[in-house]
């Protein structure tokens, strides 16, 4: 049996097969919170942060597609496992789309669910090594052209123009009028 750490939350309004999910998570090393439903699920998900969210599709006041898509509008990016019944495997993909790392089908073979597990806290770990270096080389390297002022990238950069850093080394230069043959003769001299 794989040692698996980390958080999961279980979101299973059947208290026997949410008993089964948290034993077998707690068996592979995890420590486990729990819920009833998608809205106890999204009020446990803000406050405990889990490593992996594991979430039944089919629950009463707010299903699991439900409190996948209130995750993400919230910008909560925890990996989301969904669990199905074998018969609505189109949920799942539903569930997919949405943002869903994967499904589980009840009732679920407990070797399928370790690997399905070990996948998605890896798949988390890189995810968090690659924000932390991308935010690094954020702070360490001055942009060559600017930072977009929005999240999107085809908003305007920050600066007085589209190119504000090499608007700056050519006022930097003397240029006025010709920018770009002031920039182009500091660059070739």
């Amino acid at each position: 049996m794989t040692d698996l750490r980390g958080k999961a939350l279980v979101v299973e309004d059947d208290a026997s097969s949410r008993g089964i999910f948290e034993r077998r998570l707690r068996a592979l090393g995890m420590e486990v919170v729990t819920a009833g439903d998608g809205e106890e699920g999204l009020a446990l998900a803000r406050r405990e942060a889990p490593a992996i969210i594991l979430a039944d599709i089919k629950m009463p006041r707010m299903d699991g597609l439900e409190m996948l898509k209130a995750l993400r509008r919230e910008g909560i990016e925890t990996t989301v496992i969904v669990i199905t019944a074998f018969g609505t495997i189109e949920s799942a993909v539903e569930a997919m789309k949405a943002g869903a790392y994967d499904f589980i089908t009840k009732p679920f073979d407990p070797k399928h669910l370790e690997l399905v597990v070990a996948k998605a806290l890896e798949r988390g770990r890189l995810l968090d090594a690659n924000r932390l270096f991308r935010d690094e080389q954020e702070a360490r390297l001055p942009p060559l052209v600017g930072r977009p002022t929005g999240g999107d990238r085809g908003e305007r950069c920050a600066g007085s123009g589209p190119y504000p850093l090499v608007e700056q080394a050519a006022d930097d230069n003397g240029a006025s009028g010709d920018r770009g043959g002031t920039l182009l003769g500091a660059v070739a001299g």
